[in-house]
């Protein structure tokens, strides 16, 4: 499923937009994992949550909202932000926090229909998210929040760099298949993600990943991954 951070302080607001993300996951039959942010103190709060963010909904009426996006931008550039505001504003000022959308204050139904499923189209056929079809869920995982991958017989964990780590009932070869170039398979229950590769030990065949694990080189992939890495 695809995670949808909304930071939005006026409680009516928030009201109007529980209902219309009611009534478009009702109607699509689709399932979103929404966090809510509801106070000003909303940007403190989003370092732990930044990374696995797909998409987010963020109200400019309150000068929090400008700065909420630009941290997630930063934290995040795979998640798609889209702005609303009540009375027009300078677009120009948001090219800095790469906005996917802007909305003016209120949408009806239909026009956030057609806003949240544009969104989510561009999301899906992303090559910066990892999308998987398990048997329940389909999961939308920014590739930016993907430290490496590990086979657990017959499931997969996908472990993050901030968050839960994410269980997929598949095989390791059938998740390397929807894996783009970001990735390299290291042994035979272990691949990683190249940009947080912090080194390779050629003496010990152990490939040091950014946040000190220690994952084994196996000697049918030492080669390619050696020549992947050599500059």
């Amino acid at each position: 499923m695809i995670c949808v951070a909304v930071f939005e302080t006026d409680e009516g607001r928030q009201v109007i937009l529980r209902n219309c993300l009611t009534k478009y996951l009702f109607e699509k039959s689709i399932d979103m994992d929404l966090y809510w942010f509801t106070d000003r103190q909303a940007v403190t709060k989003l370092e732990t949550y930044a990374e696995m963010f797909g998409l987010a909904l963020v109200s400019l009426d309150e000068t929090e909202g400008f700065s909420f996006g630009m941290k997630l931008s930063r934290q995040n550039p795979a998640c798609r932000i889209c702005y609303y505001k009540a009375l027009p504003c300078d677009l120009e000022t948001l090219l800095p926090a790469r906005p996917a959308g802007f909305v003016s204050w209120p949408f009806g139904q239909a026009a956030f229909h057609a806003v949240m499923s544009r969104l989510i189209l561009e999301i899906e056929e992303a090559t910066d998210f990892f999308r998987f079809a398990a048997r329940q869920e389909i999961h939308h995982i920014p590739v930016y929040n993907i430290l490496y991958l590990e086979s657990d017989l017959k499931h997969v964990l996908v472990h993050c760099r901030k968050g839960e780590d994410i269980r997929l009932t598949a095989k390791l070869s059938e998740v390397e298949a929807r894996l783009g170039l970001s990735f390299v398979r290291i042994h035979k229950s272990y691949i990683v993600n190249r940009m947080y590769v912090y080194k390779i030990d050629k003496k010990e065949h152990i490939c040091q990943m950014e946040n000190g694990e220690r994952l084994p080189i196996s000697e049918a992939q030492y080669g390619k991954v050696v020549a992947g890495f050599t500059p």
